[in-house]
């Protein structure tokens, strides 16, 4: 079995089994299982400084999203000129934990300023997700510009998954991580992203998360 290296990117590990993202997050899930029953403590890039924000920073109310998202909505239309960062995560998968964390520690922990603004969607997908579980999840993404939501019917999953080309034909979104540039709103539906990434495996090595990748595109679009 191949050796994992937690102070690597998640999308890497794609290639050491050759398979999908849920069958990586099985695998993580089992690792993360044994060690934390053994007590040993798994620790990579950005840890410390996670651990530190959390400590100066106060837990962001998590809001509930209605049926229809207005909630989400209404805050994306208020931050109107500046760029954004939407994430639809499950607080329980492995894979969206380390993404989440990914986005965290490699992009929003080297910007500085009141920008980009980041709206975090924990999704109900997963038999553990609930909304205990979404708002201990808020911890992974201590940033002071994000904003935390919990979807529990899916919304914006069900969404998302009729307007991206997502791979392997799945028709809900999640482990996304979007970008929408200053001037876009939101109208009757969900906009579309300037610029998006996934950890869901498929033929498109170019879509999968890349934190350098996706910084730089966040950056573009604060100039």
């Amino acid at each position: 079995m191949p050796k994992f290296d937690f102070r690597t990117p998640p999308d890497s590990w794609f290639g050491k089994f050759g398979g999908t993202a849920a069958t990586v997050a099985a695998v993580v899930s089992m690792i993360l299982t044994s060690s934390t029953s053994h007590g040993a403590q798994i620790v990579g890039p950005g840890a410390r400084a996670r651990q530190d924000a959390s400590t100066r920073h106060e837990s962001a109310p998590l809001t509930d999203l209605s049926k229809d998202g207005h909630e989400l909505k209404a805050a994306f239309n208020a931050d109107r000129g500046a760029a954004k960062i939407l994430l639809i995560v499950s607080p329980t998968c492995p894979m969206c934990r380390s993404g989440a964390q990914l986005i965290e520690d490699r992009v929003l922990a080297q910007l500085g300023g009141d920008k980009p603004k980041v709206y975090v969607v924990w999704t109900k997908k997963l038999f553990g997700d609930n909304r205990d579980a979404a708002a201990n999840a808020e911890s992974l993404v201590p940033d002071g510009r994000a904003r935390h939501f919990w979807d529990p019917t899916g919304y914006l999953g069900k969404q998302y998954g009729k307007t991206l080309e997502l791979p392997g034909g799945r028709r809900f979104a999640w482990d996304v991580y979007m970008i929408f540039d200053p001037k876009v709103a939101w109208t009757e539906a969900p906009p579309l992203p300037t610029f998006w990434m996934h950890q869901l495996g498929g033929q498109k090595p170019e879509l999968r998360l890349d934190a350098a990748r996706f910084r730089e595109a966040v950056v573009q679009r604060l100039k």
